[in-house]
C-alpha cells in the first residue's frame, strides 16, 4: 500500500507544479498554459484475476499543452504584434536554426531588423518592387536612414543669382553651386550627396560668395546716409555709425568683374562723392559663413497591415515594402518542443512546419500593436490547485495510516 500511496503523493506533487508554472506565467505574452494528465497502474502478471484485481497506483501520462487563443492586448507600438489564428512567428537565431513564437513583443535593433528580446530575427517573404514575393525566408532590414543625405544652408541678405554656395564636411568639399532662383525664393540652398550622414553632421558647415567693398569715410561723418551706386543707380543705403571705421567694409551679392569696376559712394545730403567710379576696392567672390543643417532622410513610421506587409514611411515622403512576414503551422502544434523564452521547435510529434504568408486558413491574419496574453485562466487555476491540495492531503492521510497499521502489527509482535 505504501507504494501506491507514494505514487499518489508524487502525482499531486506533479500536477502543483503543473498549476504553479501556469499561474507563474499568467501575465508572460504568447505563454500557453499545460495540463498534466495521470493514468492508472494495474499489474501486468496475465495470471491475475481482473474481478479481485487491486491496481498499483498512478503515474504521469503526459503534460499537454493547450493552443487555445489568449485575448489580444492593444499596446501602443507597431512592432507589437499578434496573430489571429493558429500560425506561430519564424524567427532565426544567429546559428541559422529556425525557431517559432507566439510571442509578438518585437523590436527594431541598432541594424534595422526586427528582433526579440534575445535578438532572434522575424523571417519575411521579401517583396519585389512589381509585388511578388520571393519563396525564400530571409530577415526584412529597415534601413533607418536613407542615402545619400541631404543639408540646407540658409541664404543671407547678400545673395543674389551670381553667389556661389558651398558646402563642407570638414576640409572636404561636398558641393558647390550657383544659388537657383528656386532656392532664392525658398531662402535656403539645398545640397544632396552620398558624403552626408548622421555620423558627419556636427561637421557640416556652409559659406556663400559676396562681393566685398572697401570704402574711405571721415571720422565725423557718423550718422550720415552712404549711397553706393552701380553705374548710377543706387544698390545699397548704410546709416553711418559712430562705430565704423575707416575704411568702411560693406559686403554685396556676388557680382562679376564688368560690374563691380562701376561702383561708386556719395553721400545722401549732398552727394558729396566718397569714392568714383573705379576707386571703390571690391574684393569678389569674398566667401562667408551660412548656418547649415543636415537633413538625413529617416524613418518617420512603420506600418504592418493584416496581411503581414512591413511598410516605412521615410521623411521625404518615400515608402518602401520591406517585407511579408512569415508564419508557421503544424499539424499538430501541441507537439511543438517548448525551449523557453515562450519559443518552440518543431519535434516529430508536431510534424514539418508549413511557412505561408499571413492570411492563410491555417496561419490566421496579424495583428499590429496588439500583443497575445497567456490562455491561463486564474480562476480555473486556483481550482486545480484546491484540487490537487486535496489529493496531496489524503494521499498524506493514507500514508498517516499504513504507518500506524505497521506500528500496530509490529508492536503486537
Amino acid at each position: 500500500m505504501l507504494s501506491i500511496v507514494m505514487s499518489g503523493l508524487n502525482a499531486a506533487q506533479k500536477d502543483l507544479s503543473v498549476t504553479a508554472n501556469n499561474l507563474a506565467n499568467a501575465g508572460t505574452t504568447g505563454f500557453k498554459r499545460s495540463d498534466a494528465t495521470f493514468l492508472d497502474v494495474y499489474s501486468s502478471d496475465p495470471s491475475s484475476n481482473p474481478r479481485t484485481q487491486i491496481g498499483s497506483g498512478t503515474a504521469l501520462g503526459e503534460i499537454s499543452r493547450s493552443n487555445m487563443q489568449g485575448q489580444l492586448k492593444t499596446t501602443d507600438n507597431v512592432t507589437d504584434l499578434a496573430i489571429s489564428g493558429r500560425g506561430f512567428f519564424t524567427l532565426a537565431r544567429d546559428d541559422g536554426s529556425i525557431i517559432f513564437t507566439r510571442a509578438g513583443n518585437f523590436t527594431i535593433n541598432s541594424t534595422g531588423n526586427i528582433v526579440d528580446s534575445e535578438e532572434n530575427k522575424l523571417q519575411c517573404f521579401a517583396v519585389a518592387p512589381t509585388g511578388e514575393h520571393a519563396s525564400e525566408l530571409s530577415s526584412p532590414l529597415i534601413v533607418l536612414e536613407k542615402s545619400p543625405g541631404s543639408a540646407n544652408m540658409t541664404l543671407g541678405a547678400n545673395v543674389g543669382p551670381q553667389t556661389m554656395v558651398t558646402l563642407k564636411v570638414g576640409d572636404s568639399v561636398v558641393d558647390s553651386h550657383l544659388v537657383s532662383s528656386a532656392e532664392l525664393t525658398a531662402g535656403y540652398a539645398t545640397f544632396t550627396s552620398p558624403l552626408l550622414s548622421s555620423a558627419v553632421a556636427q561637421k557640416v558647415t556652409g559659406s556663400f560668395d559676396v562681393t566685398n567693398l572697401s570704402i574711405p569715410i571721415g571720422a565725423n561723418d557718423a550718422g550720415r546716409t552712404l549711397l553706393i551706386r552701380s553705374d548710377g543707380a543706387i544698390v545699397k543705403r548704410v546709416l553711418l555709425k559712430v562705430t565704423d571705421a575707416s575704411p568702411l567694409s560693406v559686403d554685396l551679392p556676388s557680382m562679376k568683374p564688368e560690374d563691380a569696376a562701376k561702383l561708386s559712394a556719395d553721400f545722401l545730403d549732398n552727394g558729396e562723392s566718397v569714392a568714383g567710379v573705379g576707386q571703390v576696392k571690391t574684393r569678389l567672390n569674398d566667401p562667408r559663413v551660412a548656418s547649415s543643417q543636415y537633413l538625413g532622410i529617416f524613418v518617420q513610421s512603420l506600418s504592418i497591415d493584416t496581411k503581414g506587409l512591413i511598410n516605412a514611411n521615410y521623411s521625404d515622403g518615400s515608402k518602401t515594402t520591406i517585407g511579408a512576414i512569415a508564419l508557421a503551422s503544424f499539424p499538430y502544434e501541441a507537439g511543438l518542443r517548448p525551449i523557453g523564452n515562450t519559443n518552440f521547435v518543431e519535434s516529430v510529434d508536431s510534424g514539418p512546419a508549413v511557412i505561408t504568408e499571413a492570411g492563410a486558413p491555417a496561419a490566421g491574419d496579424i495583428r499590429s500593436g496588439a500583443l497575445e496574453q497567456s490562455n491561463v485562466d486564474m480562476t480555473a487555476e486556483l481550482m486545480q490547485m484546491l484540487k490537487a491540495q486535496q489529493v496531496y492531503n489524503g494521499n498524506a492521510r493514507m500514508m498517516q495510516t499504513s504507518v500506524e497499521m505497521v506500528s500496530r502489527i509490529i508492536d503486537k509482535a
